[in-house]
């Protein structure tokens, strides 16, 4: 992990993890032991104080931050992309854009 402090992360929230076409499988040697310690398969363990883990299985999309942005810059739509509320406040705030 390249992040700042991502550690404290842990303390304040559980944290989901989503699957990517392109992502290594194999987790970094930093990230192993607190994968093992953390990771729960129960989703009622989330309910629980901050600190857990938990894997979201789902259809991933090939699809990046950066390219959903290349996409509102350039005008299209990146409607099916994003959640609704997603693109709902995109829009209501003019994020993204580009500029006139």
């Amino acid at each position: 992990p390249t992040w700042h402090r991502w550690e404290e992360l842990l303390q304040h929230c559980h944290i989901l993890v989503l699957q990517r076409p392109d992502a290594d499988s194999e987790p970094p040697d930093a990230l192993r032991n607190l994968l093992a310690a953390r990771s729960v398969s129960d989703p009622l363990a989330l309910k629980g104080p901050s600190g857990q883990i938990a894997f979201v299985w789902q259809t991933p999309l090939a699809v990046s931050a950066t390219q959903i942005r290349q996409l509102l810059a350039s005008g299209k739509s990146v409607r099916f992309l994003v959640p609704d509320a997603v693109l709902a406040y995109i829009d209501a705030h003019g994020l993204y854009r580009a500029s006139n």
